[in-house]
């Protein structure tokens, strides 16, 4: 297992595409790129019923670059991937992969508006995909708007889905009292 974890490493390590995502380079400055990064948010949710439930959202990024010189911000995911890299785009359809970074872009949006004076920046996104099966080949796969804007609805869905199921079923997602917990 520890030598399959280091060819994926090294695959990535050796991929001149994926080593500039994750240390990118400006005109006058270089741009703030930082890995294994939390962001958390506190949404509040309110029913049409009145009743106000917060939603605990966390996500850790692999890799974010903000960019104020160019006044973008980028997400890069690292995505491994137990077969050939041809049949990336299988596994990212179904597991929702874009959701999850359409959920991580609207948390680094965010975090660039509020500190670091960006409020409409443009968005970035990319998959750096490394195989688990000899010979750990890695690819970097850039994520669409569509596919962005996609997830973001998806997102927002689950959000309400979750709110409702707080209000009116008593579920409870975070450990706090509640008639279910899932």
């Amino acid at each position: 297992m520890l030598e399959k974890a280091k060819s994926c490493i090294e695959s990535l390590q050796s991929n001149p595409l994926v080593m500039k995502l994750l240390h990118p380079t400006g005109i006058l400055e270089d741009p703030i790129s930082e890995c294994e990064q939390a962001i958390l948010l506190d949404v509040k949710a309110t029913m049409p019923n009145g009743k106000e439930v917060i939603l605990h959202l966390k996500a850790k990024l692999d890799n974010y670059t903000i960019d104020v010189e160019s006044n973008t911000i980028k997400v890069n995911d690292v995505k491994t991937h137990g077969q050939m890299l041809n049949t990336f785009d299988e596994s990212k359809v179904k597991y929702h992969y874009y959701r999850e970074i359409a959920l991580y872009m609207f948390l680094l949006s965010l975090v660039a508006k509020h500190k670091y004076n960006m409020p409409n920046p443009k968005k970035q996104a990319n998959y750096l995909v490394v195989s688990t099966v000899p010979n750990f080949y890695s690819k970097v796969v850039p994520v669409s708007m569509v596919e962005i804007r996609k997830g973001f609805y998806e997102f927002q869905q689950l959000l309400r889905y979750s709110a409702y199921l707080m209000c009116y079923k008593g579920y409870s997602f975070d450990g706090e009292p509640g008639k279910f917990k899932l």
